[in-house]
């Protein structure tokens, strides 16, 4: 697969969900569940996941967890 395929696949999905996620029922469900929806495009979800990630590999190594 090209590294645009890729993309191509990547944009193509975060608009699906994007889209569901932002209708009304699916809000309404979710905040009943008290779930806060947070959408927006593959770089905004990398800019969340890379700090989360550094953190946890911290803990990761302060209480020395492996996965195996």
């Amino acid at each position: 697969m090209r590294p645009q395929d890729s993309r191509d696949i990547t944009t193509t999905l975060n608009a699906a969900i994007n889209k569901g996620l932002n209708g009304p029922d699916v809000r309404e469900r979710f905040t009943a569940m008290t779930f806060d929806i947070s959408t927006g495009s593959p770089q905004d979800f990398r800019r969340l996941l890379v700090p989360e990630d550094l953190r946890w590999k911290d803990v990761q190594k302060q209480v020395n967890i492996r996965l195996d």
